[in-house]
């Protein structure tokens, strides 16, 4: 069994056809992160989504209940401001603002980390792209406890503890 994380995955939301275009639309990218997400867990695995799950609508169910692994929802940003409506229970074994499991504080937008926690795990940051984004970037890199699972910037793939800070470390000798 693993513990695996990843936010931001904007199913079906219809303000993300966009950033989806890449795949060829929705659905594809629906379907690819379905593959990408069965490839990696198992179905004895936790897979904590730190928010911004997608619409909730009988098409974003659907592609929930056939990913692999026990989920566990972290709400984001955009799961409250569209009107939190419970999920259905087989697909989200708990549903929290913010938890802490083994040490890792896990939250949807990054805040201050928690007393007796050795990493905070986030989403919300998409990109550390453009002007606007300049600061959090920088504070991305000063926080080396901070590792932020948006599925942008981890591949659409739910990644291991490990896998994240590989990805951090990577991303950061790319801007360096």
């Amino acid at each position: 069994m693993q513990v695996r994380y990843i936010a931001d995955t904007h199913l079906y939301d219809p303000a993300s056809s966009l950033w989806r275009a890449e795949y060829g639309g929705l659905d594809a990218y629906a379907e690819n992160l379905i593959c990408n997400w069965n490839n990696c867990t198992d179905v004895d695995d936790i897979v904590f989504h730190l928010g911004d799950v997608g619409e909730q609508c009988e098409l974003t169910y659907s592609v929930l209940r056939r990913l692999k692994g026990n989920k566990v929802l972290i709400l984001g940003n955009h799961d409250v401001e569209h009107g939190y409506v419970k999920w259905p229970s087989d697909i989200f074994q708990g549903v929290y603002h913010e938890l802490t499991h083994s040490g890792v504080h896990m939250v949807h937008k990054p805040s201050s980390m928690p007393d007796g926690c050795i990493y905070l795990i986030h989403g919300h940051h998409h990109t550390y792209s453009g002007i606007m984004m300049h600061n959090e970037l920088n504070k991305y890199q000063q926080d080396t406890y901070r590792l932020n699972c948006a599925a942008d910037l981890i591949g659409n793939t739910p990644r291991t503890l490990r896998e994240l800070i590989i990805n951090k470390e990577t991303m950061l000798m790319a801007r360096r």
